[in-house]
């Protein structure tokens, strides 16, 4: 994950372009590229395991070789964002702390870990909730009234107005939050975006606001709706995702805590 620190701040940048609609990566393009990025600035050393001989191994590894180009050139049209120099690499910092130094190596904690990968999720599921609605609400995108609105409604899903604005919480927030008043408001974001895509199910939705009525400026909510809501916009979600890309979705996670 020593990779992840290192495109971080540039892939939240390319997150905050509403323009963005880039080939998806999956989770091998992904751990392939991280891979490259921390052998390539040599944040960790290359495994010189020797291969076991044979035909048979030969056959294998020559599959593999393969196998990892072609994984390298997808990954090429997905990451465009440059790399710094190995030189300018001394130090990666990670929830206000040195986690690697060049002179002396990672140093990194278990649940630094554990929030690193949280982190990189909520990331990949931006990335897809806002490709995913790119390609089903594309007319919306192509002009600057659509593309704002679009934009404001998938930056209401996170706490901070965006992923690109996200800082580590405290405990699990947004649509992940285990305390279903402060899931709401999220819920709600959600079911916004989902209701304007094609179909029978984001038809439910549009007739499915769970706020009860509104006093001094705050809603006051039905959980029985919002938990009705949440299961079906969830769903359908996976499902679109899936007849779009052959494969789940990144989804929201429970934020470690320790």
């Amino acid at each position: 994950m020593l990779g992840w620190l290192v495109i971080r701040s540039g892939w939240m940048n390319v997150l905050s372009d509403p323009s963005y609609l880039a080939p998806l990566p999956n989770s091998q393009q992904w751990r392939t590229y991280l891979r490259e990025v921390a052998l390539d600035l040599e944040l960790v050393r290359p495994d010189n395991r020797r291969q076991a001989s044979g035909t048979a191994a030969t056959s294998s590894s020559s599959h593999s070789a393969r196998r990892g180009g072609k994984l390298k050139e997808a990954a090429k049209e997905i990451f465009t964002q440059p790399l710094p120099r190995k030189e300018d690499v001394q130090i990666l910092t990670w929830n206000s702390r040195i986690v690697w130094r060049r002179t002396g190596g990672p140093d990194f904690p278990a649940i630094d870990r554990q929030r690193l990968v949280w982190d990189a999720e909520e990331h990949g599921f931006c990335a897809e909730l806002t490709t995913l609605d790119h390609l089903i609400m594309r007319s919306a995108w192509l002009t600057d009234e659509g593309r704002k609105i679009r934009s404001l409604k998938i930056s209401a899903m996170w706490p901070d107005g965006g992923v690109a604005n996200l800082s580590l919480p405290s405990e699990s927030t947004g649509v992940a939050a285990e305390d279903w008043v402060k899931r709401c408001p999220y819920v709600e974001a959600f079911r916004k975006i989902v209701m304007d895509w094609p179909g029978d199910i984001p038809r439910v939705l549009a007739q499915l606001s769970f706020v009860v009525s509104t006093v001094n400026g705050l809603d006051r909510w039905d959980k029985p709706m919002m938990e009705k809501v949440e299961r079906l916009a969830a769903a359908h979600y996976c499902q679109v995702f899936f007849d779009h890309f052959g494969r789940a979705p990144c989804i929201p996670r429970i934020f470690p805590v320790g």
